[in-house]
């Protein structure tokens, strides 16, 4: 019988990776690097470095795409002007490499092409996130992997931010004085713009009047959040248990749908994973693909699944919950700061339960932002 080694795979950011610290984590058991090609913006504290603790970069591409790659696409790209990812590339050696790509997650790219953004039921349009039910915005995604993959070439490609980004995680100042639970965000986030709107009007669901009802819902949401506990019988109350369904079904298709393009950009020898999970009720940098969409999309090699802010008791419902809905294709995503770790055992004994539940592999963020004591702790989970 022929065993699959453990993934051990740290999530970086090009401009941190260093080549000297890079073959030490090997050396210990790491055993991939996934590398940030297209990222969104970032306020980084860097506590290892001398030079620059605090960077700041904007969204964009982190490489330079070819003359011709975006030439009469709709959406052109931001660029870094001083793109880094192919330095990084040839920095880790002989390292298992992942381009990492937040596909849709960009406020540059949003606040420039407001017409293909997110739009909530109030008519407003994202200024962080792209929307994937766009031809426009599928169009732009897979020229982007097809010039990362085809031109650049890169060993394998993990895909975040591929799917509905929504209300949390926008990058900016938040205000708010009540609590936005699952509920509430799902209502703030659904995106009713115009591909939406015909893809729920295609399914015979009046657009018009689901508006109403989200904005009916979440002033409902938000002046009584209490009354939110139990998010799935809160939204069936307020939407309708039908609409809701038939809402949620819509979105669904479109994410499938959408991974589908993603995939078809990128040639069918390079792996392929997509940090996503199984709950329609969710937004954010993890596409809503349960497992059958993920069997109808085909050529996805795996799912990394998030575990952030999760306590012990969560952590392992959700990596025992994805070893059920994603067998043999599930990694786990675990941020190396609290709350989740405080110590070398902390981080040693949520990836050894990953381990033997028969996770894939697991992805550790991120190398930049830890000190001293949080790189000896990966490097000592490793070698364990």
């Amino acid at each position: 019988m022929v065993t699959t080694p453990f993934d051990i795979g740290i999530l970086a950011y090009p401009w941190d990776v260093d080549p000297e610290e890079a073959r030490a984590l090997a050396d210990a058991g790491v055993t991939s690097f996934s590398i940030a090609a297209a990222y969104h913006s970032v306020r980084e504290l860097r506590p290892r470095s001398r030079e620059r603790p605090v960077l700041t970069r904007d969204a964009g591409l982190h490489w330079k795409p070819g003359a011709d790659a975006f030439r009469g696409a709709a959406i052109a790209p931001i660029v870094d002007p001083a793109p880094s990812f192919e330095t990084a590339l040839r920095s880790v050696g002989e390292a298992r490499v992942w381009a990492w790509c937040a596909v849709l997650h960009s406020s540059p790219l949003a606040a420039a092409n407001p017409k293909f953004a997110l739009r909530d039921a109030w008519g407003q349009p994202s200024r962080h996130a792209l929307c994937p039910s766009r031809t426009e915005v599928q169009d732009y995604a897979s020229r982007m992997l097809a010039d990362l993959t085809g031109r650049i070439g890169v060993p394998g490609v993990e895909l975040e931010a591929a799917g509905f980004h929504g209300w949390r995680h926008a990058s900016l100042h938040d205000k708010s004085a009540v609590e936005v639970g699952v509920a509430a965000n799902l209502l703030l986030s659904l995106c009713l713009c115009s591909g939406c709107c015909a893809a729920y009007e295609r399914s015979g669901i009046d657009s018009t009047e689901l508006a109403k009802r989200v904005r009916e819902a979440a002033h409902a949401a938000l002046a009584h959040p209490d009354a939110t506990a139990d998010a799935a019988a809160f939204l069936a109350s307020w939407i309708g248990e039908e609409l809701l369904a038939r809402t949620l079904a819509v979105r669904g298709e479109i994410v499938r749908d959408f991974t589908a393009v993603l995939r078809g950009a990128i040639p069918a020898s390079t792996p392929v994973l997509v940090h996503a999970g199984a709950d329609p009720l969710t937004t954010g940098s993890r596409a809503v693909l349960p497992p059958e969409a993920l069997s109808a999309v085909g050529g996805v090699d795996g799912v990394v699944v998030s575990t952030d802010a999760a306590d012990r008791a969560r952590y392992r419902q959700i990596v025992e919950r994805s070893v059920i809905d994603y067998p043999d294709r599930s990694w786990v995503s675990l941020r190396v700061m609290g709350p989740e770790v405080s110590s070398g055992r902390d981080l040693a004994e949520r990836t050894a339960l990953a381990r033997v539940s028969r996770a894939r592999g697991v992805r550790l963020h991120n190398w930049g932002l830890w000190n001293e004591t949080q790189m000896s702790w990966v490097t000592d989970a490793a070698a364990r």
